[in-house]
């Protein structure tokens, strides 16, 4: 239980992209409750003045207890500040005591913050609710918790489901928002409409900005790297950046109900080990570690952890390196702000491009700092990779029906049966086989970028 709280608590409370990016999904939330969406940072504002002047609503907040109720306040690892501050006083200044006190007064720093966040969401529901939907103190503060989730209500098993380091640790979000993503669905539908039409109406405004069929942004689209593209939440920024690659930008890290979809997505295509991986299960922190150490991918992106041809001692290198991203803040690691901007700053840009190295600029780095990522890439070079990772898994089906024959041979029974079986086989292979060339080929044709188009 203490390992995945502090594992929560350095890779959500302590990483300053998650507050953003929840302060976002939360607005979103509050857009499906019934609050317009022009209304959202308007009483957000009227909310943090009444917090600022502990005025009525704040006050009414804190009666029914929504800082008690936060995820902050029942999944982070909770500090015992006068424990450590008293430990600190007695060991010295450059004592082992003093250090677990700062980083206390760091972990208690970054949790108060995101519960800030959480706070601020539920008074301002509070005080659209009283105001304009004609709610009491306590219908509007039910209200509030109903939509932005009271996280000390739930089930025994959720809780432990949410606390084991092998669980689902975020299992309370999923348990809290799928009854709301399908009350929207099913009672006010319409509600939804902006977030679903929101990359069609990107690539209208790319085919606008840069005189160009829709036809085609759709090309450009199908030649980014396939595990952004596969995700289905992400959009083409109308402009290329300093080096003259285009830009995408994912999304879905804001929409509430964007693991859900991951899933559905993954089913639908038969991909039940990603449906998995999206659903969270097994994603604790030793979840995360033990799955990538054994597939050797990132559960993210996709990337080799440990390259082919790396020597041992090298591999053992970059297997602590990945433990440290994935324990760590990610805006501290190289996968975030921090070690995107330090390559920004240091390295050459366009020489890096031109490499197929994907340097960010120093303003897509930046923008990872406030949960946006920016995905620079080349479409060319993309579809190619994704033309080769295709064709390496009609290696991978000759390779797997091979080793089935193998093991048919080297059964006992008849060579009649023998020759039966290899003959099935042989049959499912091609089928398979040429069921993926054909899908080569469709790719293909799909995703060949106009010349107009290419970073060139």
């Amino acid at each position: 239980t203490r390992i995945t709280q502090i594992w929560k608590l350095l890779k959500v409370a302590l990483n300053m992209p998650s507050h953003f990016r929840n302060f976002a999904s939360n607005a979103i939330l509050m857009n499906l409750s019934g609050m317009p969406m022009a209304q959202v940072p308007r009483y957000l504002g009227k909310a943090a003045m009444d917090i600022k002047n502990k005025g009525r609503y704040w006050r009414i907040a804190q009666k029914l207890g929504v800082t008690e109720s936060t995820f902050s306040a029942r999944e982070l690892y909770r500090i015992n500040r006068d424990l450590l501050d008293l430990e600190a006083r007695m060991s010295g200044p450059l004592s082992i005591a003093s250090v677990k006190n700062i980083l206390g007064k760091i972990g208690e720093f970054g949790g108060d913050r995101y519960q800030d966040l959480e706070s601020l969401s539920k008074t301002a529901m509070i005080m659209y609710s009283m105001r304009h939907q004609g709610m009491s103190a306590e219908e509007a503060g039910r209200h509030a918790q109903k939509w932005l989730f009271d996280y000390s209500l739930v089930p025994k098993s959720v809780r432990a489901a949410r606390n084991i380091p092998l669980g689902v640790p975020f299992i309370t979000f999923y348990y809290k928002v799928l009854p709301r993503v399908l009350e929207t669905l099913i009672k006010t539908p319409w509600r939804l409409v902006p977030y679903i039409a929101i990359p069609h109406l990107m690539v209208k405004l790319f085919a606008s900005m840069n005189d160009i069929d829709e036809d085609d942004v759709k090309k450009l689209q199908e030649a980014m790297p396939s595990w952004l593209n596969d995700k289905g939440n992400a959009f083409l920024l109308p402009y290329k950046d300093d080096a003259g690659r285009w830009q995408a930008v994912d999304f879905g890290y804001v929409l509430p109900w964007s693991m859900f979809q991951d899933v559905l997505q993954n089913t639908a295509k038969g991909e039940f080990s990603d449906a998995v991986k999206a659903s969270g299960i097994f994603g604790g922190p030793l979840g995360n570690i033990a799955t990538a150490i054994t597939t050797n991918r990132d559960a993210f992106t996709g990337r080799e952890i440990i390259k082919a041809g790396t020597p041992p001692a090298e591999k053992a290198a970059s297997i602590l390196l990945y433990t440290y991203e994935m324990a760590m803040p990610t805006m501290i690691t190289n996968m975030g702000f921090g070690g995107k901007i330090i390559d920004a700053i240091n390295e050459d840009l366009e020489a890096n491009s031109a490499l197929g190295k994907e340097v960010l600029t120093p303003g897509q780095a930046t923008a990872r700092l406030f949960g946006v990522n920016v995905y620079p890439y080349d479409p060319e070079r993309s579809r190619g990779k994704n033309i080769e990772q295709m064709r390496k898994e009609i290696q991978d089906i000759r390779t797997y029906h091979k080793q089935e024959i193998q093991d048919v041979i080297s059964d006992r029974g008849s060579e009649e049966d023998k020759a039966e079986r290899i003959d099935n086989i042989t049959k499912r292979m091609a089928e398979r086989i040429q069921k993926k060339a054909a899908e080569i080929e469709q790719y293909s044709e799909e995703s060949e970028v106009p010349e107009s188009l290419t970073t060139q």
